[in-house]
């Protein structure tokens, strides 16, 4: 089933295009990287796709309904978005921050049951914060307060996750294992990954499709072992690269 569809969709980041007339269609079982350098507006259309943030023109579908017409609780059942940074706008423990990602779940106007904070509790211990859940958020460091985030998003569980930059602060023992998680939460299932990332050695390692950004609009899509290459990573990155044979397929270095 395809979760989510693109149709001639263009969306502008400042002075830049992140993409025109894009046609995308990602389903289920699927895990997309999104490449390009800093500044071609891989946010602005990942914020885009998430409904946060409105196209310059085109549709946006998920499960064939375009997303102007959905109400957020619903498009929140099907998709969600971890976001490049997250704030401690309130004071909150571990466990409180983590069963935010339940509301979409939970009718109106009805309180967390036992069956949430389990799930709760389990995301916290898949992503190593287990035993501190009762612990203030906004003690973390940067790569626990990114495995936080990552366990709101797991207790939402959407079908779709849409990942800005999912490593980001973490050390690379982290890295592998957030990447681990979310790779087996996809596999063998109906759930979808879109997630940017800089590293194209963890897309060649976790992506099987890869969307590039050209920078002036123009993007390169299609299965990891057509796109993710040593000329169309040279000419995104405007830098020669090299690729050699690693254990988990090609190892990409800057010439």
């Amino acid at each position: 089933m395809i979760l989510l569809e693109t149709l001639q969709l263009s969306v502008h980041a400042g002075e830049k295009w992140a993409c025109k007339a894009l046609d995308l269609a990602v389903s289920g079982g699927e895990r997309w990287g999104i490449l390009g350098v800093n500044g071609v507006g891989k946010t602005s259309l990942m914020l885009a796709l998430s409904g946060i943030r409105p196209p310059h023109s085109g549709e946006i579908r998920l499960k064939s309904k375009p997303i102007i017409d959905m109400k957020r609780r619903d498009m929140a059942r099907i998709s969600g978005m971890l976001f490049q940074d997250s704030e401690d706008r309130f004071p909150s423990t571990l466990l409180e921050t983590a069963l935010i990602g339940r509301h979409p779940h939970i009718p109106p106007w009805q309180r967390v049951g036992i069956a949430d904070e389990k799930a709760a509790l389990s995301a916290l211990r898949e992503v190593g914060l287990s035993g501190m859940e009762n612990r203030l958020a906004s003690t973390l460091s940067g790569g626990e307060r990114r495995r936080l985030a990552l366990a709101t998003l797991l207790v939402q569980d959407p079908e779709l996750f849409l990942l800005d930059e999912p490593t980001n602060h973490l050390d690379i023992r982290h890295q592998v294992e957030m990447l681990d998680l979310l790779k087996k939460r996809t596999e063998n299932s109906d759930k979808a990954i879109v997630m940017i990332l800089h590293d194209p050695n963890l897309a060649e390692r976790y992506c099987d499709h890869i969307l590039l950004l050209l920078g002036d609009g123009h993007c390169l899509l299609g299965k990891k072992e057509d796109v993710l290459t040593e000329s169309n990573l040279s000419l995104i990155y405007h830098h020669p690269i090299v690729s050699a044979k690693g254990p988990y397929g090609n190892f990409f270095l800057p010439a």
